[in-house]
């Protein structure tokens, strides 16, 4: 077991891996407020994807159909 994240002062929550486990989709308030972000399988490449005014909790990646 590792720590992915690592972001002074922000709380990182929610983590749930994309099927393939190349992705985790997480929820952290780094940004100001909480918001949805994801982040390569080692902890890498972390892009914020949500944008709205709203609090963001319970991520959940599923497999393209």
């Amino acid at each position: 077991m590792r720590k992915l994240t690592n972001s002074t002062g922000a709380i990182d929550t929610s983590p749930s891996y994309a099927p393939d486990g190349h992705a985790i989709v997480f929820n952290s308030d780094r940004g100001g407020s909480q918001q949805l972000y994801t982040m390569d399988g080692n902890g890498g490449g972390v892009k914020r994807i949500s944008f709205g005014q709203g609090q963001y909790s319970t991520p959940r990646l599923v497999a393209a159909r």
